[in-house]
């Protein structure tokens, strides 16, 4: 069924009736749903961001604003920026904010993965998570909150995507099921969540894992993952899609892109200015009900023209893997793992008030 081979698209497992429009469950997730924004330097889109929520019927949002690193006097100032700005917004909107304000300097992937530690310690059962340059859509909610109950059921499907950059022509207006998140404003729920943790643990066979791949996608996304538990990088979605491969999990992607990414500024560390990714979004007034397919044609589709995976990876990967062993303490990012990051922080960080 998930063959390279087979390149006509089928119903995933005839789901044609996933979507729930029911104006009662929409409320109930929204009751059960918290709204994680990850914030930093950019102060300009929180009140898009924050008022798209509120209007979407949301209650509470978690914030987790990442400390600026030291001497850095631009990112300082930014970072008071943000500060002020959430003051001025928390105190006109009804919605209940809880701040987490970093100790330090924690990066993109430690404020993430604990943020959503938090969310779900306080008992929610779905969280939705958005960036400080991801400006949602209406329908992005909507979206959200009709696949929540149809992936609480199915084990296979660990995540639901607001990003869409694949054309038309291959997606045929409906949902896709697809082995890469477009992580670009997603959503899960408590229970996925146990199962996507896993990806951030310890591991001591990261170097040979990487060493003997010799498939090309296998190679790209092992190196990827060896770099970001390894303190190479700051990304943490590399290593969740590594994990989903390996176990055969799914994320659900919308049929149109829902979430406009506005990271090519100045601020973007990953994202380039010309990048696909920094696609706007489409507005529709509402998504229709067309079903959830499986096209094969899609994956290859953004294997090939988003991630540009190709031979070329079995053996730049391997270079890399060389010069990261021989040179590692000048090319790591960071002085310690990620695994182990995450233990420093949760060792030295508590709630804040904004005030």
């Amino acid at each position: 069924f998930f063959s390279s081979r087979r390149r006509h698209t089928r119903y995933w497992r005839d789901w044609s009736s996933d979507v729930c429009s029911s104006d009662l469950i929409n409320q109930l997730n929204k009751s059960k749903t918290a709204i994680l924004l990850l914030a930093y330097r950019r102060s300009s889109h929180l009140l898009k961001i924050i008022d798209s929520c509120a209007q979407a019927g949301y209650i509470e949002i978690f914030v987790v604003v990442d400390r600026p690193k030291k001497n850095d006097y631009l990112a300082i100032k930014d970072s008071k920026k943000v500060r002020e700005a959430f003051e001025q917004i928390s105190s006109s909107q009804t919605i209940k904010f809880n701040f987490r304000f970093n100790s330090y300097n924690a990066g993109c992937a430690v404020s993430m993965i604990k943020g959503c530690d938090w969310v779900f310690s306080r008992s929610f059962e779905n969280i939705i998570v958005l960036e400080d340059d991801c400006v949602p859509t209406k329908a992005f909610f909507s979206f959200i909150e009709n696949k929540l109950e149809f992936i609480r059921s199915q084990t296979d499907i660990w995540l639901i995507c607001g990003t869409q950059l694949v054309p038309s022509n291959l997606t045929q207006g409906k949902s896709i099921i697809s082995k890469y998140p477009l992580s670009w404003g997603w959503a899960t729920t408590s229970q996925k969540w146990s199962k996507i943790k896993e990806a951030f643990s310890p591991n001591r066979n990261l170097w040979l894992q990487d060493l003997v791949s010799t498939k090309a996608e296998k190679a790209f996304w092992s190196a990827g993952k060896r770099r970001a538990l390894l303190g190479f990088t700051d990304v943490w979605d590399t290593a969740v899609v590594s994990l989903m491969m390996d176990r055969n999990k799914y994320a659900i992607l919308p049929p149109l892109h829902l979430v406009s990414n506005l990271g090519n500024d100045e601020f973007a560390t990953n994202v380039t200015r010309d990048s696909i990714w920094t696609q706007n979004a489409n507005e529709p007034n509402s998504l229709p009900n067309t079903g959830t397919l499986f096209n094969p044609s899609v994956d290859e589709w953004i294997k090939h023209n988003i991630y540009k995976i190709g031979f070329r990876h079995v053996l730049s990967t391997k270079i890399t893997l060389i010069l990261d062993f021989i040179f590692r303490k000048k090319r790591m990012r960071f002085k310690n793992s990620l695994p182990t990051r995450l233990s420093i922080y949760e060792n030295n960080q508590t709630d804040s008030a904004l005030y």
